[in-house]
């Protein structure tokens, strides 16, 4: 059985973090991307890996958090090759928190939490950016909101 309880996020984690994810946020680029995947610049299968890596990356709206996805390897390839600094554990459920904050929110919930000024910065800024651009309160109410969905489980 699986132990929802531990998808949770809580501020401290992420405000702990914080300088860490905006990192992580501002460095992962096409360009990183490649250098983290095509580890051996003379073979074709470690290129080939590499553009489709920067096409996935393209198909997430180049938001780190929607990209951050796959097998524990590739958290680890991404985690260290970005400088992101955190435990495989707390990087997955960052990382979902953060793809809940793009994918599950939408235009509506961002209107609706915070105000049709908010909706702008949610469409320009990554998921994590636009975070950490709200206030404590904002902040934690999102936190709060994501969190509801795992006691429903």
């Amino acid at each position: 059985m699986i132990n929802w309880q531990l998808f949770k996020v809580d501020r401290d984690l992420l405000q702990n973090n914080r300088e860490n994810l905006l990192r992580f946020s501002d460095n992962l680029n096409e360009n990183a991307i490649r250098l983290i995947y095509a580890n051996d610049k003379n073979d074709h299968e470690d290129w080939k890996m590499a553009d489709h890596m920067v096409e996935r990356f393209a198909s997430f709206s180049n938001d780190p958090a929607s990209f951050f996805s796959g097998t524990p390897y590739e958290h680890k390839k991404l985690n260290y090759g970005c400088n992101l600094n955190m435990n495989g554990a707390d990087a997955h459920r960052v990382m979902e928190f953060f793809k809940y904050i793009k994918y599950s929110l939408g235009i509506y919930g961002i209107k609706t939490m915070f105000g049709v000024e908010h909706v702008e910065p949610w469409k320009v800024y990554d998921s994590i950016h636009f975070y950490f651009l709200l206030t404590e309160t904002m902040q934690s109410a999102v936190i709060e909101k994501y969190n509801a969905m795992y006691d429903c489980m």
